[in-house]
């Protein structure tokens, strides 16, 4: 869950900092992927929608989350809040997977 967590910020801000012309940490972010450069994503970053980089920073806010309430527990997982957190999360992030497939 935790590198749900870092996926969802990773892809998210990468998302809006280039939307948001933050070159600076576009670049940053561009570093930590595959080829180093972000220019080669910029197609793929233009098709992408605002909601989806913001539903995907959220993702991440939510797994980190259920990760939290996950850690403070000792019982059992299932059928409970924490339990109910993650699996809300698992299916935001199953959606945004499906539209982004959608979208090729």
């Amino acid at each position: 869950m935790a590198l749900k967590a870092i996926s969802g910020f990773f892809d998210g801000l990468f998302v809006l900092s280039y939307k948001l012309q933050l070159l600076e940490i576009t670049s940053f972010l561009g570093v930590q992927t595959e080829g180093d450069d972000y220019r080669r994503y910029s197609r793929l970053m233009d098709a992408t929608p605002v909601w989806g980089s913001a539903a995907s920073l959220l993702s991440g806010v939510r797994y980190l989350a259920a990760v939290a309430q996950i850690l403070r527990q000792k019982r059992s997982a299932h059928l409970r809040p924490d339990a109910l957190l993650y699996l809300l999360t698992a299916l935001l992030g199953a959606l945004l997977w499906l539209v982004d497939g959608s979208m090729e």
